[in-house]
């Protein structure tokens, strides 16, 4: 099982919205598009600081909650809540292989939890992942052009 891990972004539309439409960096969205175009998994979700684990169609409001801001007990905390929500949806932490598109503060709480992980954006900043999404995207697009 692929599952897709995208943390959520403080850019924001004001309301209630689709999880996919909440969240309006252009990071998220392009985080996004190379994981519904690129990677193509099983499932994939939003992790995100007030609500854990989403999925993409959940409607939810916008919020002001930051995981950088929780403290190291916090993000251990939220770690282990994130990964009980993957196990309820019906999701092997053991034998599912997870890629998460996110920063350390997200993935560092997840990491003793889930066996198989894969971080394309590891080490990057903000702007050399915006990059590296949109060259990825550019060069699927132009094999499936062909």
């Amino acid at each position: 099982m692929k599952i897709v891990l995208i943390s959520c972004a403080s850019t924001q539309q004001v309301g209630e919205f689709p999880a996919r439409v909440l969240y309006k960096s252009p990071l998220f969205r392009r985080s996004l598009a190379y994981a519904e175009e690129v990677l193509q998994p099983d499932y994939i979700y939003i992790i995100s600081s007030q609500y854990h684990v989403i999925k993409l169609d959940t409607m939810i409001k916008n919020y002001d909650v930051a995981l950088k801001r929780f403290t190291k007990l916090q993000k251990k905390n939220w770690g282990k809540l994130v990964t009980q929500q993957l196990k309820d949806n019906g999701h092997s932490l053991e034998e599912s292989e997870f890629t998460i598109l996110a920063g350390k503060d997200y993935v560092n709480p997840l990491a003793d939890h889930l066996a198989k992980i894969n971080e394309p954006l590891e080490g990057m900043r903000h702007g050399f992942r915006f990059q590296f999404l949109n060259q990825e995207l550019a060069q699927h697009q132009n094999i499936a052009n062909g």
